[in-house]
């Protein structure tokens, strides 16, 4: 009688013999010889695999390795992409963990596949979708240590795996010290990616970045700014403002409740305003025997919520602060805090600034005067906000403009907190009462003396720029039914010579990027103003980023351009050494991107005289 068990093994032999293409199986061999041993005959086997040869992996050779050649298709790239896509819908991160995870050494073909990008990809697709899968979080810290720190920081289990995350947040940190205002979104974009992943992430990221400061205040004072924009990129990314007041005082030792302090500034920042109230129990707090730490007053969103009480002026359009309902003795206490926040240390009166906090309001660096203003204390700098607070006049006439820009020049302009309060005060002025002062003051053959104010503090304080930059945008956008079409088109371009003398300062990306954006909603003439001034001003090596938005510029009023014949020269030279030797003239001998070669070939094609690219 034959052994049922027997019967049962040669039976699960043979269904596996059976299957399409088992030839080729990896189990083929052990599952022949469990069918010969449970009583299954050689011509069974030979018929049971020759019967159910279908020939699959040739045919996938002969399309991938023949007619696709034929037809120009890339064979071998589909078949990756079927395996990737075979791969990620049928993972399974445990049975993965039970196999993988226990073997002493990872699998050879670990190596293998981290040395492709083709297949990191796939690690990076797999942990987005299984963040508790072991092994992949594994593969990943293995990415991270092999240099690819800089493909992960958008990948989910970076954050998870405290090494990896750790390693990314310092190389994104480390470039971003070194960076200039070109390149700071896009190294500015990694860290935001690894940063904001969530809370811990986030809190973990400010607590560093408040301690390098701290260890060395000049030397990385500029990530107070990098501070300020991820706490910017929380808020918008996660819509709880309170969440993150919190953990700002956390940050800044603070405790969050039974503390006046704490109070006032959550109040203030939920707000987005300062109150009567808020200011004078921070006074107080400040004022008494054993007052907290000046850092807590140090929060850029808290000092620009000072500057905007003072220095703002009630508008007729309705766009008040309320500064002038202040009373006096209120207002000094305004003024004193806010001298505090900027020049103060430990104690609360004539201390010398501490040299983190001389730097710009809006995020600082050393200004061109900055041992002048490293010896201010407290009460210095309280007395020259006062003065600055009774010098500028709410509505000032042509003479009163004149008579300030000579004061500032003299004695305001080279402190970082004056120049800020000085830009608020002139954007006030520039807008008020319909922009009342361009309908009254400005003429074609003169620039305004507010215009020349901002550029002299673009000058002085590299990193008020951005507030400089906002208020030319402004004064371009100018509309008023009492200036007729020349005349605004002639302030717009006035205006334009201001933008283009922040590029020659460096702040040369936001303002491309300002001009592409308005391209299709001003007089093509300004275009054509701002394309042959730029000519006249870049130089080699030129940098990919700063070349690929002057191109799609250039590109719609090139006919214009080319009429006048240096700039048709210009052009021409411009186009021939980007097109001939990229490598020479373009910065770090980088390469165009492939949607900038072709707007130039689309200007090169256009240019008369020009017959090879």
């Amino acid at each position: 009688m034959a052994d049922p068990k027997k019967i049962e093994r040669m039976e699960r032999a043979r269904t596996k013999l059976a299957a399409p293409d088992s030839i080729f199986e990896p189990e083929v061999y052990p599952s022949v010889v469990e069918f010969l041993r449970s009583g299954g005959t050689p011509l069974d086997v030979v018929a049971a695999l020759s019967d159910n040869f279908v020939g699959y992996s040739s045919m996938c050779n002969l399309v991938a390795d023949d007619w696709c050649s034929i037809v120009g298709i890339d064979g071998k790239e589909i078949m990756r992409n079927t395996i990737k896509t075979l791969i990620v819908q049928r993972f399974d991160p445990d049975q993965i963990d039970r196999e993988l995870m226990p073997l002493e050494s990872p699998p050879e073909w670990l190596t293998t596949l981290i040395g492709d990008p083709f297949w990191r990809i796939l690690f990076y697709e797999l942990s987005e979708s299984h963040t508790k899968c072991q092994f992949i979080n594994y593969a990943i810290q293995v990415i991270s240590d092999a240099g690819y720190q800089a493909e992960i920081t958008s990948v989910a289990s970076a954050s998870t795996h405290f090494n990896v995350f750790k390693n990314v947040l310092l190389d994104a940190i480390q470039n971003l010290k070194v960076t200039d205002e070109t390149s700071f979104g896009e190294h500015f974009a990694q860290l935001e990616k690894i940063s904001t992943q969530d809370e811990h992430t986030y809190l973990y990221s400010q607590a560093l970045l408040k301690q390098l400061i701290t260890d060395d205040p000049v030397g990385w004072y500029p990530l107070r700014r990098v501070a300020e924009e991820l706490e910017r990129t929380m808020v918008r990314k996660y819509s709880r403002p309170q969440l993150l007041t919190h953990l700002n005082l956390v940050l800044a030792g603070i405790p969050v409740h039974g503390s006046d302090v704490a109070s006032a500034i959550t109040a203030l920042k939920q707000r987005g305003a300062l109150s009567p109230g808020d200011v004078v129990g921070l006074y107080k707090a400040y004022r008494s025997p054993y007052p907290p730490s000046v850092e807590h007053l140090r929060d850029p969103q808290v000092i620009e919520y000072f500057l905007q009480a003072v220095f703002q002026p009630p508008s007729d359009s309705g766009q008040s602060t309320g500064s002038s309902k202040l009373r006096p003795e209120i207002r000094e206490k305004y003024l004193w805090l806010l001298a505090l926040a900027v020049s103060g240390t430990g104690s609360t009166t004539g201390t010398r600034s501490d040299p983190s906090a001389t730097q710009d309001t809006s995020q600082g660096r050393d200004t061109p005067n900055s041992e002048t203003t490293s010896s201010l204390t407290t009460d210095d700098t309280f007395e020259l906000l006062q003065a600055l607070d009774k010098l500028l006049p709410a509505k000032p006439t042509a003479g009163d403009i004149a008579r300030v820009t000579g004061e500032v020049l003299e004695k305001y302009i080279d402190i970082p907190v004056l120049a800020a309060a000085l830009i608020i005060w002139i954007r006030h002025v520039l807008r008020d009462d319909g922009h009342h002062f361009y309908v009254t003051y400005f003429r074609v053959t003169e620039v305004p003396y507010p215009h020349l104010l901002l550029e002299e503090i673009a000058f002085r304080h590299p990193l008020l720029r951005p507030k400089v930059f906002h208020a030319f945008q402004e004064a371009f956008m100018t509309r008023n039914d009492t200036l007729g079409p020349e005349l605004i088109t002639a302030l717009q371009k006035s205006v334009l010579d201001r933008l283009l003398y922040l590029m020659q300062l460096g702040f040369s990306m936001p303002v491309l990027r300002y001009i592409k954006r308005s391209q299709d909603n001003i007089d093509e003439s300004l275009t054509v103003h701002f394309v042959c001034k730029v000519l006249e001003m870049i130089a080699t090596p030129y940098a990919p980023a700063v070349i690929a938005i002057f191109l799609e510029i250039l590109e719609p009023v090139l006919k214009a351009v080319i009429d006048n014949h240096e700039h048709h020269l210009a052009v021409s030279r411009l186009v021939d050494e980007l097109t001939e030797e990229p490598e020479t003239v373009l910065l770090n001998a980088e390469n165009l991107s492939t949607s900038s070669q072709a707007v130039l070939r689309r200007i090169h094609d256009e240019l008369p005289g020009n017959t090879a690219f």
